[in-house]
């Protein structure tokens, strides 16, 4: 099917434009034209997505998912094998996938990566949502109603960044925070882009010290660790 362009009046606003005329192959079928001009089709999609999201702020308005200080990002500064792995598994990332993440200590650039993949990611038109796990040491630490908040910004986005996943302190009210994400990331099937400072074994072990329990090793750390496995492909920068 071929595509020229001829001049028609919109059927929505009533403004003469430059309308799409795609050519069939076949004789006996009519040549079909674009009827509604662009602005006029822009403007029914933002309905659209009012009325099926309420409440959330189009893409296009959204501000920048990269932190302040995050924000002067030169990949030529990061370590060379850093870089490797950003070319070759970070930025040729497609959303037909599971998100993408970093593993390692710190000062290997895990966080400036993952966050440049999600800011490219947000430039394409994909909501993203911020999760810091030092944001939920401090909700859960002050009972706070930014808990709600925090969910229902996951709930509406496209793409989940979860940086320093199991740094926090696990506790009762943590675990259900991130059973809670996590499951909302799962019945969505949204990537989630994370950084980790320890290995899955590692922060199970560390979570089974903490809760004074070492059943959680084996059962509930490791059903955390292997639902965000289900969202997130990690990678250790070693």
């Amino acid at each position: 099917m071929t595509m020229t362009t001829q001049q028609s009046i919109c059927q929505t606003c009533g403004e003469s434009f430059e309308a799409g005329v795609f050519e069939s192959a076949l004789e006996s079928i009519a040549p079909m034209i674009q009827k509604t001009c662009d602005p006029c089709v822009a403007k029914y999609d933002q309905k659209l997505e009012a009325f099926t999201h309420p409440g959330r702020a189009p893409a296009e308005s959204q501000k920048t998912c990269v932190p302040e200080g995050y924000q002067d990002y030169d990949f030529n500064q990061l370590p060379e094998k850093t870089q490797r792995i950003a070319e070759s598994f970070i930025f040729p990332w497609s959303p037909c996938k599971r998100g993408v993440g970093l593993g390692g200590y710190s000062g290997r650039g895990k966080t400036y990566l993952i966050f440049e993949a999600a800011r490219r990611q947000q430039e394409r038109g994909k909501r993203v949502s911020v999760v810091k796990d030092q944001t939920i040491s401090r909700i859960v630490r002050e009972n706070s109603p930014e808990r709600d908040k925090l969910i229902a910004a996951v709930r509406s986005a496209d793409l989940v960044v979860w940086d320093d996943f199991g740094l926090s302190k696990m506790t009762d009210a943590v675990e259900g925070t991130y059973n809670d994400i996590l499951e909302i990331c799962i019945s969505r099937k949204l990537p989630i882009f994370g950084t980790a400072n320890y290995g899955g074994d590692e922060t199970k072990k560390k979570w089974a010290d903490q809760m004074n329990d070492r059943t959680f090793l084996e059962s509930r750390g490791e059903r955390i660790v292997r639902r965000f496995r289900d969202c997130c492909e990690v990678r250790i920068l070693k």
